[in-house]
């Protein structure tokens, strides 16, 4: 099966066009090679920032309307909480296993198994 690439009409404000053009002159790029370009990092930056927090997605909120460094600042913020929730948690669980320990290791203490003859 062969590749055939297809076209897409979008319409876009001037200053988007502009940035686009600008990036494109920077890269040594067509604007079309360029916007493609564009679009698929888009789409792989989301990739990764999805596989990034997807353990702690559950855990994070964040809004569809933000700019990309209002995201990453929020992603890292709401990521954050999550790793000091899971450790506090974590933290809390071996405490727990020393009281236990340690509670066993006086019962032990006080009354010594008898050994057999």
């Amino acid at each position: 099966m062969s590749k055939k690439d297809v076209q897409l009409n979008i319409r876009i404000t001037q200053e988007l066009k502009e940035r686009i053009e600008e990036s494109a002159k920077e890269n040594n790029r067509s604007i079309n090679a360029e916007t493609i370009t564009l679009l698929n990092k888009a789409l792989e930056n989301k990739t990764i920032i999805d596989e990034a927090i997807g353990p702690f997605r559950a855990d994070i909120d964040i809004p569809d309307d933000l700019s990309d460094e209002e995201t990453i600042d929020q992603i890292n913020k709401e990521v954050e909480k999550a790793i000091k929730s899971y450790v506090d948690e974590r933290i809390t669980k071996m405490e727990e296993r020393i009281k236990a320990s340690v509670i066993q290791y006086t019962k032990n203490r006080k009354s010594p198994n008898k050994k057999a003859p």
